[in-house]
């Protein structure tokens, strides 16, 4: 089974900025990095639209925003459960209504 390979923000921008700047042709970086021509011309037409940050993954560690949003849903459902948890111990404090 065929496994896509991965390659870095760092490389992806270095092999897409000397398309863009035709320093080499597609064929050439193709061929030396073992990589598609139609992904290094992808590449070069995202660069050239966004810019760096295009290549960019954005996970919980480099993405502060996403961080702070699943530790609040979090934090949300705890406060649920330990509501629900003080409804619960109260009316068994109270003991059950037949005694």
């Amino acid at each position: 089974m065929n496994k896509r390979k991965k390659y870095s923000a760092q490389l992806k921008f270095q092999i897409a900025q000397q398309a863009l700047n035709k320093i080499r042709p597609i064929q050439e970086l193709s061929r030396e990095f073992d990589i598609n021509s139609n992904l290094i011309a992808k590449w070069r037409d995202k660069l050239q639209n966004e810019g760096y940050k295009v290549f960019e993954t954005q996970t919980p560690k480099n993405n502060p925003r996403k961080k702070i949003e699943q530790l609040e849903t979090i934090i949300g459902k705890k406060e649920v459960e330990v509501q629900l948890l003080k409804k619960y111990l109260g009316f068994y404090a109270q003991g059950w209504p037949n005694e």
